[in-house]
């Protein structure tokens, strides 16, 4: 099932908001019931191009997406019942 970009960066941010840790195209694979890591590939780029996260370029692993980063930051975020 292909998700609607919302459902994905919904899931994408909850995973960082539950983990502390980002997402890779595998896990949007497995969780989606992709038919292959380009479809993964695809959707995710179309969230990097409206800026909802970032990869390093050719990377298969999500580190931001605003306001969670798998990289240090000074920003700090307090959920009310979680991490």
């Amino acid at each position: 099932m292909i998700p609607p970009g919302g459902v994905l960066h919904q899931f994408i941010l909850e995973t960082f908001a539950k983990t502390g840790r980002s997402l890779t195209l595998e896990n949007i694979q497995r969780e989606f019931t992709l038919s292959g890591i380009e479809e993964a590939d695809s959707l995710v780029a179309k969230l990097e191009r409206q800026g909802s996260v970032h990869r390093n370029s050719g990377d298969r692993v999500i580190t931001h997406a605003y306001p969670f980063s798998n990289e240090p930051t000074a920003h700090r975020v307090q959920l009310a019942d979680g991490p």
